[in-house]
């Protein structure tokens, strides 16, 4: 299920920062979807251009 605490344990993992209100908005709108945390995770982390932390997210698994 996509929750905002799901989002940022996955970010928070790879040292990357919680998700901004502004974020949230966004990811909201994706909830009929229901995609997994990490790949919307993932998807932040492109947008924000964290390549560090994506690689570390891509070396979990995630």
């Amino acid at each position: 299920m996509l929750t905002l605490k799901s989002i940022d344990t996955v970010l928070l993992s790879v040292g990357a920062e919680k998700l901004s209100q502004r974020e949230w908005d966004w990811m909201k709108m994706l909830k009929p979807m229901d995609p997994p945390p990490a790949m919307v995770a993932a998807s932040i982390l492109e947008r924000r251009g964290d390549t560090a932390a994506l690689t570390r997210l891509q070396d979990t698994g995630g």
